[in-house]
């Protein structure tokens, strides 16, 4: 019964995720999901604005398995019902959903979440991030880290969030990785 039941759970938890990736003109988007157990606390999100932006969130909640997995879809549904009301700035939404992640009163649950909004028309990124793990730009075939840092949601009352804007060129890749890819070993034990 315990089986069944996670098997379900695992079930509505990837339901919550998109099932493809929107079109957006001149934006290829590539995504992998790879849970390590049945649920986890990691989730991603493409909200489209149908004006040519495209707001990108990618989220992992701390600790493993039931608890992060049922705070992720909280954070999910907050996200959702946020976005259906407005599309705020990268920085401004971070602020708004640490403050609503600290209502619930759960105890040692915080978020990491990186927010990004693209831009098709003038071909920005707007990012924001709240502890999880900068992203990368692979430019002219160097990788950078785009260092925007802030603290996991739901761990301080009132904080504000940094934001960058970055202009992305053409042929341009950026890469949003959750802690789950970086500190994964190779099998002869050498981190990502």
């Amino acid at each position: 019964k315990l089986e069944d039941e996670l098997a379900t759970a695992s079930e509505i938890q990837r339901g919550l995720l998109p099932s493809h990736a929107p079109r957006i003109p001149g934006l290829e988007i590539g995504i992998r999901y790879a849970p390590a157990a049945e649920l986890c606390g990691d989730f991603y999100d493409l909200v489209p604005s149908g004006d040519g932006r495209l707001g990108v969130l990618v989220g992992d909640v701390a600790g493993k398995s039931t608890p992060a997995a049922l705070f992720g879809s909280l954070a999910v549904g907050l996200l959702r019902g946020h976005f259906l009301q407005r599309f705020d700035e990268p920085a401004i939404l971070l602020a708004h959903m640490n403050e609503q992640l600290r209502l619930p009163r759960v105890r040692n649950r915080f978020l990491a979440l990186a927010y990004a909004i693209y831009d098709a028309r003038d071909h920005t990124l707007s990012l924001a991030n709240a502890g999880f793990p900068w992203p990368l730009l692979v430019r002219d075939g160097a990788v950078t880290r785009l260092k925007v840092g802030g603290t996991p949601l739901g761990a301080i009352p009132a904080w504000t969030y940094d934001q960058e804007e970055i202009e992305v060129r053409s042929h341009d890749v950026v890469a949003f990785c959750s802690d789950g890819v970086t500190d994964c070993d190779s099998p002869d034990g050498e981190r990502f």
